[in-house]
């Protein structure tokens, strides 16, 4: 999954919203819509899952190699102690300022994945929203 197809699925997911009922609808029309709904964000939260994997397999392969980064010494301040984490990131980042974007661009995308799926509904199962689908069909 490339990193465009993970920010398209994470813009689809922004999209999804609950249908709107309007005292046109009768009942058999808002069961239909509600149907419509849990699918579709069952199948969204499946993309999501999918680009998250993704995002934390990037995320981890990145973060390897930011700790394997060496000659980065030579960048810290001049200081009269211990140099602080916030000192080492950024004698990392001049030694490679590309990694160091990716990394926050992937600790980004892992962030705003999980707050749509929990959006979502994330804590309900696949299973639990087929149920409820199938309720909805045999009640109708």
């Amino acid at each position: 999954m490339t990193l465009e197809e993970i920010r398209s699925v994470l813009l689809n997911a922004s999209d999804v919203a609950m249908p709107r009922f309007t005292p046109a609808h009768t009942p058999p029309q808002k069961v239909d819509l509600l149907e419509d709904y849990l699918n579709l964000t069952a199948v969204t939260r499946a993309e999501l899952e999918r680009a998250r994997l993704w995002a934390h397999t990037a995320l981890h392969d990145l973060t390897a190699e930011w700790n394997a980064i060496q000659g980065w010494g030579m960048h810290l301040p001049e200081s009269r102690g211990r140099a602080t984490k916030d000192d080492i990131i950024a004698a990392k980042r001049e030694v490679r300022p590309d990694l160091h974007s990716a990394l926050t661009e992937a600790k980004w995308l892992v962030d705003r994945l999980t707050e749509q799926l929990d959006r979502l509904g994330a804590r309900m199962g696949d299973d639990q929203v087929a149920s409820r689908i199938y309720t909805l069909l045999v009640a109708g």
